[in-house]
């Protein structure tokens, strides 16, 4: 088991405060639609398709929005180092 120092353990508390506050906000602001879970967001663009056609919009936007980031973090994670150091 991996011991951490105390100071990582509050500021890993401090992002995950911030992180939960930004969802908060986001679920607020978009009325109902989770920004940071692709599999919460399939429902209401499913609901949005028969009802309300920029409900849908909205949450397939935001799917494709985090594949689109994963891809990218996947690509700029997988670049070679501009610099070899022997």
């Amino acid at each position: 088991m991996i011991v951490y120092v105390k100071r990582f353990w509050v500021l890993a508390a401090m992002l995950e405060a911030l992180t939960c506050f930004v969802v908060a906000v986001g679920f607020i602001s978009l009325g109902g639609i989770f920004e940071s879970f692709t599999s919460s967001n399939s429902t209401p663009m499913a609901v949005g398709l028969v009802r309300d056609i920029s409900a849908a919009f909205v949450a397939r936007s935001l799917v494709l929005s985090l594949v689109f980031g994963v891809l990218a973090g996947s690509c700029v994670a997988s670049r070679p180092p501009d610099i070899i150091r022997p």
